[in-house]
């Protein structure tokens, strides 16, 4: 059994014993997991992707700064689902638990008992907005954001004063300055995520036609 099965199945046994009140999430909770090339390829032709027992946020901010934010360039894509779970569908909201003192308290007493407690409970506590969830699947639907880079200066330079040299570059950071605004690493959103994953799919069928799996 997997690690993660292994633990997420010892949690849940576990989280039975809390209150009600611990066991609930009224709020939307956002995932953010970095999808290598085999599962972004399941994704586009299954339209979901296998799920278990896992950790979900009610962040938004913190789903998007996890692990360092946007993967790097490469083998993986950055992807953020977004789901309103049922009641049964949550095992634990360690965000509520973690603002009662009660449980806190019992967390520093037993700290010595605790593995790693000084880089997880101690350094994290409620931070993190933490809630755990037992899904079966997750869907195409449910992606929230996309994982993604916008061009170089240069190249936006170029297409919108027709230069890269040192006044245009000037001027392109101005506009950026003005709106708030930074090149690089980004979560594309709304009708730009959409696109992404309608060409996504749309690749996946055509190639699905074109080289058909073999008898």
């Amino acid at each position: 059994m997997a690690t993660r099965t292994r633990r997420g199945n010892a949690l849940k046994e576990a989280a039975v014993k809390l209150a009600p009140e611990f066991r609930r999430a009224d709020a939307q909770c956002f995932r953010q997991i970095a999808l290598d090339k085999e599962s972004l390829w399941q994704l586009a032709v299954e339209r979901e992707l296998p799920e278990g027992i896992s950790s979900w946020t009610t962040s938004l901010v913190v789903a998007e700064r996890f692990k360092g934010g946007v993967p790097p360039i490469g083998d993986w894509q950055g992807v953020i689902w977004t789901v309103r779970p049922h009641a049964e569908q949550v095992v634990a909201n360690l965000g509520l638990l973690f603002s009662d003192n009660r449980f806190r308290r019992a967390c520093e007493e037993a700290r010595k008992e605790i593995s790693y407690y000084h880089d997880g409970i101690a350094k994290h506590s409620g931070t993190q907005h933490e809630v755990v969830l037992e899904m079966e699947r997750l869907p195409l639907a449910n992606v929230h954001a996309m994982g993604g880079y916008s061009s170089s200066k240069e190249t936006m330079a170029k297409w919108f004063f027709g230069s890269a040299d040192a006044a245009a570059l000037a001027a392109l950071e101005n506009l950026l300055a003005q709106a708030g605004r930074e090149l690089g690493p980004v979560w594309v959103t709304g009708d730009a995520k959409q696109r992404v994953l309608g060409n996504m799919v749309q690749l996946a069928e055509q190639l699905r036609r074109t080289c058909p799996p073999h008898a």
